[in-house]
């Protein structure tokens, strides 16, 4: 868990106060670093983000032709996988089926309790 939790800020009060936060719940070696997330630190490889993946970069004309709207779905791309299922016809018989295994192991059951 010590790998799992990343942050940064300016204010190293909020980086003591966050460090201890995350004590009681067992990550004693988060890694939390002074520094401003919005700087261009570490940039280089964010460039290369699709808009499928979790954090991206938008150019700022994107964001300017949308009125300055930061909400991600007006940016961020979803992948629809397509899924298909079985017929209603086979779904309704496994159903049946199902329910005829019940039946017969309640009869079972009543039978062992008389």
């Amino acid at each position: 868990m010590n790998h799992m939790f990343y942050g940064y800020d300016m204010d190293r009060t909020m980086l003591r106060v966050g460090a201890m936060n995350l004590m009681p719940h067992g990550i004693d070696n988060p890694f939390i670093e002074y520094r401003d997330s919005l700087s261009d630190q570490n940039l280089d490889k964010e460039t290369e983000r699709k808009r499928t993946d979790k954090s991206f970069m938008v150019p700022k004309k994107d964001i300017v032709d949308n009125d300055y709207d930061l909400s991600i779905n007006k940016y961020k791309e979803i992948e629809y996988v397509a899924v298909e299922y079985p017929p209603t016809s086979e779904i309704m018989a496994n159903i049946c089926k199902i329910e005829a295994e019940i039946a017969k192991e309640m009869d079972e059951l009543e039978k062992l309790l008389k």
